[in-house]
């Protein structure tokens, strides 16, 4: 008896033993991803090293606004193309603030912020939507979809900031409070129109008539200040409209939308102009979201006896995933909305964790040599996130709709 209780001592031991060197390895994953970023953003602090041409274009259109300038008459030139400001005049007053510092100042502050806002996100991500993942998703934040967060800072676009209020609205959708839900979502989309997308969640979850009442103020709103934009500035629907459309003719793969893919493929195999692609994206949209619909509607049917806060953040990881799909214009920094969907899935799914995660990290290093097939793979190479998300919609499409039944 003693002699079994001293094994049972003895193994209980071993086991916290190994459980405190995992938890040293797990923190010290943690502090090597925390240092790798410190080292990839402190060099955007010097102006030699920076880059930031969206938002050194949002201070001169700022500035120019100010100074009674037209503000959609600022260019600058990024490479081969020249961008234009096209978000609605009164979202301008957002970057007033950083015109009263000298540009590289205002950089710094504005690149702080972005470093802020993604702390916050990260933070969400792991209490809201992932339980607590620990220090491997940090790293999985870092190096996923080409570094998504990287380009989104290097360039120094708004889309993290869009993130944040979309993610956090997704949040307050899965807790029930569907009006700060709405409001968040309306916030994001007065920048980019298409996140007002995600409204639609609210007719799975309180229903139709409820939805209606809740989202119609909020819309009202939104309409009311696209309308004092136009006040302020008549030329921004029409310059908006114009840029909107010259920047869909952006690559892969900085542009990675279903779209584009079916534009390089008849470009390159088929010549058949502009009018096909159009047909098969309207298509491939109407499938995709029939789809999704019919997964969530077995998601938030009767017959599913997972509690309804779970049904919600299934739907949320959904609609990130679906949003992506539909796009027509899908720059690279915008797979952060994948991010949390796609680790999801790793979490949940053994067996599809490794060819995700070799997909991730290795393809990026490989080269093909086989004849005949450099021309695939370089699409393929291209559109790999792409391809990432459209997989992980398929999981997602085919196993929300399991019930946890005890």
């Amino acid at each position: 008896m003693i002699r079994s209780e001293r094994m049972t001592v003895a193994g209980q031991q071993g086991y916290l033993e190994s459980y405190r060197v995992s938890e040293i390895g797990l923190l010290l994953v943690g502090v090597l991803a925390l240092v790798y970023w410190i080292a990839v953003v402190w060099p955007m602090l010097d102006p030699a090293n920076r880059d930031f041409h969206d938002f050194r274009l949002y201070y001169l259109a700022a500035k120019a606004y100010w100074n009674g300038g037209d503000p959609y008459e600022v260019a600058l030139r990024v490479g081969n193309f020249r961008i234009y400001y096209i978000y609605p005049a009164i979202t301008l007053w957002v970057f007033l603030p950083f015109t009263w510092f000298s540009y590289p100042v205002a950089c710094v502050v504005y690149l702080l912020l972005k470093c802020l806002a993604g702390v916050g996100l990260v933070f969400l991500w792991s209490r809201v939507f992932l339980g607590r993942p620990g220090p491997w998703f940090l790293l999985f934040c870092l190096f996923a979809f080409n570094s998504a967060w990287y380009i989104d800072l290097e360039t120094g676009n708004v889309e993290l900031f869009l993130q944040l209020a979309l993610w956090s609205g997704l949040a307050c959708f899965i807790s029930g409070r569907y009006h700060a839900f709405t409001a968040l979502v309306c916030l994001a989309a007065l920048f980019k129109i298409t996140p007002i997308l995600f409204i639609a969640l609210l007719f799975l979850s309180p229903g139709p008539k409820r939805a209606i009442r809740i989202i119609l103020p909020f819309i009202g709103g939104l309409a009311i200040l696209f309308l004092i934009s136009l006040i302020i500035d008549p030329d921004w629907l029409p310059h908006m409209l114009q840029e909107s459309g010259r920047n869909t003719k952006l690559v892969a793969p900085l542009n990675q939308s279903v779209l584009n893919l079916l534009n390089d493929v008849s470009r390159n195999y088929f010549s058949a102009g502009k009018f096909w692609p159009l047909v098969f994206f309207a298509v491939f949209v109407i499938v995709v979201i029939e789809v999704s619909v019919r997964a969530f509607r077995r998601t938030f049917g009767p017959d599913d006896d997972r509690n309804l806060m779970e049904r919600r953040k299934l739907g949320a990881l959904f609609a990130a995933l679906l949003y992506i799909l539909i796009l027509p214009r899908l720059q690279d920094y915008q797979f952060l909305f994948a991010i949390v969907p796609c680790f999801f899935l790793i979490q949940r799914n053994t067996l599809a964790a490794v060819p995700l995660l070799f997909v991730l990290f290795v393809i990026p290093a490989t080269r093909p040599r086989l004849p005949g097939l450099t021309d695939v793979y370089q699409m393929l190479f291209h559109y790999k996130e792409w391809v990432i998300v459209m997989l992980t919609w398929i999981w997602f499409a085919r196993n929300m709709a399991v019930r946890n039944r005890t």
